[in-house]
């Protein structure tokens, strides 16, 4: 008996869990009418006793099956008196409280004759699915009435219609998060079922001490009243709590007591200021709806409505959740008990966490655990504060929130920046004001992303221990990835919102912020700062001031960074700017509660305003216009270089000098010139950490470790194992013992860094060099092998600085000899000379220019944009042409902006650099001028030859390459035998073919087997020149790309390059998909389940290919693989194709129904394929597709016959379902394909069949993705040779916008690759 009832309640567990039968399906019905007919057998057979708990409980479950499925019982079950409703924590307490004293308790009587057997579920569930039910089998509704969705709801279970009809927390499904069920996850409904006879509790209790502690934790709770926790009453005295609430910490278990265990329903029931409730939502909305974008709007209603994250439907395993629990909370919490207590206690008042015993932890479904640290603990200037660590992971494997949520699916983050928009917007205002003060402020938001609550599906997900209690934060952590993104919501609301009330509702606001701004003050001017005048601003196309062309004033854009709110006005309006952010906060938040702190931070309010003020950690000085060092910082960097010893010979650790230079970098953020100071201190940590890398790779325990991690992680997570490899590596080389000498090149660094400020030099840069604006003086520069050349329009100059033949051929040694010097240092250097010039012309002229000019100087050299922009190198040569740029701008006038420009824009300063007047030039003189455009190549090369040829042996290998492919290119097409001397051939034959060779090359035949840019490509065709002309018997050494008396390129080669560079410069180009890389996928997916999502690809990467198919026309959007959330098209039907748009066809066009087609694949003959919607807007198309006998590993007709039967496998014979499905193998769950699943799969098989290096190459790797599809098919019917109108017609074109998807030179050499193509057989349309 006891076997049975322990059976019967772990299938009826989610019932009495209080799951709404509603929402199960047809299969999870069965289940529950395999119990009701159990039962119903076990009556027939025998006389059964019920408590009257268990009979209400088996009555109420008979009303929610479906007739089709349920089978009578009630008939035939007896009882002695009424049902009752079950045992509840509030209810009466039962006859006992132990388990020895429940045995006295009513037994459940039950005989049972030998020959009884139980009906099997495998014979049930064939009863039962074999009947048609018109309710089951009729297709759910895509819509529903006002009134119908009414009459739906009311037939819920009660939690669920609280949940669809809460104005706070409303259930989602876009949000969900669910663990795996185990034996102690149905002890609660067990125990409080009253299903269970004395006896059995007994034996449970002996098996199970869980089970005995829950039923102590319910003795012990269940005289507490749970109303006390309810709402905003038990926060009434926030203001004095300085500990845990206990009346309130005892109030919470009862209310989870109540509502089964379930936390989203405990969220629902305590409210308060856990779903911030206070909030009137729609009066919020109304408010704003006039000054917030829409979008932003939209974002904030469904942020306040539902909650935090907005994307993350997720299942999590038992085995997760103990290694979570086995770890516990890092050691820096683990050793500081006292702060994560006032941590906890903090949270728990202002109502950003529950709080709960430990002891129901056990008990509680889909909890997540996170581990919680203290950082800053040793920090002198910064309060300890924790750390929610949402990205943690104990195991390789382990899944951890950050892994569940993605950024990339919630708001975009906006606040990087926002203190350049700060002085941006002063910038303006001294243009507007160019006398008047400008008055900076600021205001801080209490709480920041707490403010945001949590969908009350995603709090257990959220729980943690402290203190010996359970913690579930309902408020957004700082640590999900989710957060900065929804509080930006809010901040941009906010920023919206004031710019709105301060130019529309000026007087409102004043009053209502009243309190506020009444106690405002104004900084009297400082006697140090009443003599010097204001500094300007300059007008120009990117700065017109704050006044519109109406002449009406602008009001501030209140910047925010993350909590923190920037503002900037005259003393006219400071009083209006400070109030509007004010009133604002209170309009996006709702107004204050007397059981909650504002929401405005009174502890960090200054209501003091003046010319300079500490924002964000910076310093702006309006009256002069800067960035100042803060008085703050400044002792901090000097604090810690003089009593950390640093300013004497020592060793430290890598933790240590990483420390200092972090500390001066940040403080420096503004003021590169301290930067480069540290120079010596990066040398000796790279050498450390390079040294420590070493001894990382060599150490057997490093190996072992990385090798554990590769065999734990499973084959769904296999892309973690380069970042865990790279992670391990990094903790040994952080962890090592190894100690770094400061010598006295690195004391001489920090000692002029500490001099600096002592001698009161201003630390500070211009808020003109930092805002954008236009700049004042334009340049370029450029290196070649003859010269650096700058050019100065502005300044009508120019410069050229011949280099000397030995210099440049230091450029030609290896990097590791100690002569080399890098190409990059001339490019520098040419930078440096303009940024000289032009300061030289600010410092004699300063009135010809505006205030803080700037200097922008285009470059085509990145790495030397690089050195000028992160003002460092590893290159010691690089280094000192830094300090010597940074002692130029120490305290100049004039700033540097530097910008790349392509190589072959940049022809002025190019043509400068190469303007020689050395021997070259006498030579080519004092010859006729009929022979110097001749012989220069050849005395191009003399001279190459007496500077020395390039030692560098991966540059002569390549050239070695490159020459030995063209020689394969003539072999390939018979004409090596008549190509050398090339003196043979006619010159218009050797320019053709030149460019017939180029041609080849762009197609992708080079050395790597893929496409390659027009510049690679010309070195291929210099290398084959270099070549003919080396075998050349006439000696006039004629260049074959050339035509003879010419310097330019021939013309068909140089149309071939401009073809070529015309598909280059196409705007987001794609990559086409090939026959060769399906081929490939098709191979690598061979041995994948019928289910997976490889072995979908497969077949649907090869249909679409053939279809030139786009991604919404088959694929969902990157985010959309919830089977519940397809992309939709105008009408409201699911965009992707569906099975109702396939027709299959045999011999004769006999139509064949799609169980036929699955039945009888062979007979298949064509495929009717119909868009019922297209982007051209030839709505309802259709296309028939053959079957393809050549090669059957590219026939369409068995792929979609693959594609069909797997869909019907998935959902049966269902319309209007999109049919590019996989079962995902880790939750195997079914899952739509995206976006990102095409790209991922595309872009690994094009990594494998080009051999593309993943960092070197990532440019290229991108631009394989959905689009390609549609690229292929284009670029293989014109490769086939269809003409245009055909590849337009066939691929469903309106427009000839298919032809940027092409390159012409194919049809040159379309012979070609039909031969290539030709093997594949494609298939006829």
């Amino acid at each position: 008996m006891g076997a049975f009832f322990r059976g019967f309640l772990s299938v009826i567990e989610p019932v009495v869990a209080s799951l709404p039968l509603t929402s199960l399906s047809q299969s999870a019905l069965a289940e529950v009418a395999f119990v009701l007919d159990t039962v119903s057998a076990a009556a027939t057979a025998r006389t059964l006793s019920l408590a009257p708990a268990a009979l209400h409980q088996l009555s109420s479950l008979a009303t929610c099956i479906p007739p089709s499925l349920a089978r009578p019982f009630i008939d035939s079950v007896t009882t002695h008196q009424p049902a009752t409703q079950p045992i509840a924590v509030d209810s009466p307490p039962p006859p006992t409280s132990t388990a020895a004293q429940l045995t006295t308790a009513s037994p459940l009587n039950i005989t049972m004759e030998e020959d009884f057997a139980f009906p099997t579920k495998s014979s049930i569930l064939a009863n039962v699915l074999g009947k048609k039910d018109p309710v089951l089998s009729k297709q759910a509704p895509t819509s529903l009435k006002i009134r119908e969705r009414e009459i739906l709801v009311d037939t819920l279970e009660q939690s669920v219609q609280d949940a669809l009809n809460s104005k706070y927390g409303k259930a989602t499904i876009a949000v969900s998060f669910m663990s795996e069920y185990v034996f102690r996850h149905i002890i609660p409904p067990l125990l409080t079922s009253g299903f269970l006879h004395p006896n059995d509790l007994q034996q449970l209790f002996k098996a199970s001490f869980l089970a005995e502690q829950f039923l102590q934790l319910q003795q012990h709770y269940k005289h507490i009243d749970h109303s006390t926790a309810i709402g905003y009453a038990p926060y009434r005295h926030y203001a004095t709590e300085t500990t845990l609430d206990q009346s309130r910490t005892s109030a919470v278990p009862t209310a989870l007591f109540h509502v089964g265990f379930s936390v989203p329903k405990l969220i629902r029931l305590l409210g308060g200021p856990h779903l911030a409730t206070h909030r009137d939502v729609d009066k919020i909305i109304r408010t704003l709806q006039d000054s917030v974008e829409p979008s932003i709007l939209r974002e904030l209603e469904r942020i306040f409505r539902h909650g935090s994250p907005k994307q993350c439907n997720v299942t999590s395993t038992e085995a997760n959740f103990l290694e979570f629990y086995s770890y516990g909370n890092h050691a820096s919490a683990v050793d500081n008990p006292e702060q994560l207590e006032s941590v906890l206690a903090k949270d728990a008042k202002r109502g950003f966490t529950l709080v709960l015993d430990r002891r129901l932890l056990p008990f509680i479904r889909d909890l997540h655990l996170t581990p919680l640290g203290i950082v800053d603990l040793d920090n002198l200037w910064k309060s300890d504060r924790p750390v929610f660590d949402s990205s943690f992971r104990p195991k390789p494997w382990s899944m951890a929130i950050n892994d569940w949520t993605n950024k990339d699916e919630e708001p975009q983050v906006r606040f990087p920046g926002s203190f350049v928009r700060l002085l941006h917007w002063i910038w303006n205002l001294r243009i507007s004001y160019p006398t008047e003060r400008i008055l900076i402020g600021d205001n801080d938001i209490t709480g920041a992303f707490r403010l945001i609550k949590y969908v009350p599906e995603a709090v257990p997900m959220h729980g943690y221990v402290a203190s010996g209690y359970l913690g579930l934060a309902t408020g957004q952590t700082f640590g999900d990835n989710s957060s900065p993104g929804n509080f930006e919501v809010a901040a941009i609301a906010r920023q919206q919102h004031a710019s709105f009330l301060w130019h529309h509702k000026p007087s409102e606001v004043l009053l209502r912020a009243n309190e506020y701004v009444s106690n405002m003050r104004i900084q009297p001017v400082r006697p140090s700062s009443a003599l010097q005048c204001f500094a300007g601003a300059n007008y120009d196309s990117l700065n017109h001031g704050v006044f519109d062309s109406d002449g009406e004033r602008l009001p501030p854009p209140f910047p925010h960074q993350v909590d923190d709110c920037m503002f900037a006005d005259i003393p006219e309006y400071i009083r209006l700017t400070s109030a509007a952010s004010i009133v604002a906060l209170e309009d996006v938040f709702g107004p204050k509660h007397p059981c909650q702190e504002s929401v405005l931070s009174m502890e960090k309010l200054d209501m003091e305003y003046g010319e300079d003020r500490l924002v964000v950690g910076q310093c702006p000085n309006t009256r002069r216009m800067v960035v100042e060092l803060s008085p703050r910082r400044r002792e901090k960097l000097l604090s810690y270089i003089e009593t950390e010893g640093w300013l004497s010979p020592r060793h430290a650790s890598m933790r240590q000098v990483a420390t200092v230079m972090g500390m001066v970098d940040s403080t420096a953020e503004y003021f590169p010139w301290a930067r480069v100071q540290l120079f010596p201190l990066h040398d000796r940590l790279r050498h450390a950490i390079k040294h420590a890398y070493t001894r990382a790779k060599a150490d057997m325990r490093v190996k072992q470790k990385v090798d554990n991690l590769k065999r734990q992680l499973p084959r769904a997570l296999k892309e973690r194992f380069d970042s865990l490899h790279c992670r391990t590596m990094a903790e040994f080389v952080w962890r090592n013992s190894y100690r770094i000498r400061i010598d006295a090149e690195c004391i001489a660094a920090l000692r002029i860094i500490y001099d600096y400020p002592i001698g009161g030099f201003p630390w500070e840069q211009p808020i003109g060099h930092i805002v954008p604006w236009d700049p004042a003086i334009e340049a370029s520069h450029d290196a070649s092998a003859e010269a650096i050349g700058v050019y100065i329009p502005t300044l009508r100059c120019w410069c050229f600085v011949p280099i000397s033949q030995a210099m440049w051929s230091r450029t030609k040694l290896l990097s590791t000899h100690p002569a080399f010097v890098h190409i990059n240092a001339l490019e520098f250097i040419g930078g440096l000379l303009c940024y000289i010039i032009a300061l030289t012309a600010v410092s004699t002229r300063p009135s010809q220019f505006p205030p803080t000019p700037i200097l922008r100087t285009d470059c085509d050299n990145t790495s030397a944009i690089a050195w000028f922009r992160k003002m460092t190198t590893s290159s010691v040569i690089g280094q000192n042409l830094i300090r010597l740029f940074a002692e130029f701008m120490l305290l100049s006038p004039l700033g540097l902006r530097m910008d790349h420009l392509a190589g072959e824009l940049n022809t002025k300063a190019d043509v400068i650099s190469q303007m020689s007047c050395g021997k070259r030039t006498r030579i080519l003189e004092s010859l006729p001028p009929e022979s110097r455009t001749l012989i220069a190549p050849s005395l191009d090369a003399v001279f190459q030859c007496e500077m020395g040829a390039s030692d560098k042996t991966k540059q002569l290998g390549r050239v070695r390459a490159m020459r030995i492919h063209f020689i394969w290119f003539l072999r390939q097409h018979h004409l090596y035998g008549s190509f050398f001397p090339v003196n043979k051939l006619p010159p218009e034959t050797l320019n053709y073919l030149m460019a017939s060779y180029a041609a080849h090359l762009g197609t992708g035949h080079t050395l790597s087997a893929r496409l390659v840019k027009v510049g690679t490509i010309k070195t291929y065709i210099a290398a084959a020149a270099s070549l003919c002309m080396a075998f050349d018997d006439d000696s006039s050494g004629r260049d074959p790309r050339k035509m003879l008396g010419e310097s330019n390129l021939s013309p068909p080669l140089k149309r071939v390059c401009d073809e070529l560079k015309r598909w280059e410069d196409i705007p987001d180009r794609r990559e086409p998909w090939t026959v060769a890389l399906q081929l490939l996928f098709q191979t690598n997916a061979a041995d994948a389940d019928w289910s997976s999502k490889e072995a979908v690809l497969s077949d649907w990467f090869g249909v679409m290919q053939l279809a030139g198919g786009r991604r919404g026309e088959w694929a969902q959007d990157r985010g959309r693989g919830l089977i519940t959330n397809p992309d939709l098209n105008a009408r409201g039907d699911p965009a992707a194709f569906c099975l109702q748009d396939i027709n299959f066809f045999a011999s004769g066009k006999k139509k064949l129904t799609v169980a036929q087609a699955l039945a009888t694949p062979k007979a298949v003959e064509t495929v009717l394929l119909k868009w019922r919607m297209q982007k051209n807007g030839d709505h309802g198309e259709e296309k028939q597709f053959s079957r393809n006998e050549d090669d059957p590993k590219l026939c369409v007709i068995l792929k979609w016959i693959n594609i069909v039967r797997r869909f019907v496998k998935f959902f049966g014979y269902k319309h209007n379902v999109p049919m590019a499905v996989y079962r995902h193998d880790d939750t195997n769950n079914l899952c739509y394909i995206t976006s990102a699943d095409i790209e991922d799969g595309m872009q690994r098989t094009a990594i494998e069949l080009y051999e593309l290096d993943t960092q070197r190459d990532k440019d290229d790797i991108k631009r394989f993705s959905a689009h390609s599809l549609r690229v292929g098919a284009c670029v293989i019917l014109q490769a086939l040779g269809f003409q245009d109108h055909q590849i337009q017609q066939l691929l469903r074109w309106k427009s000839d916008k298919w032809r940027t998807y092409t390159r012409n030179l194919f049809i040159m050499t379309k012979k070609h690759n039909r031969a290539v193509f030709g093997a594949s057989k494609m298939p006829n349309f």
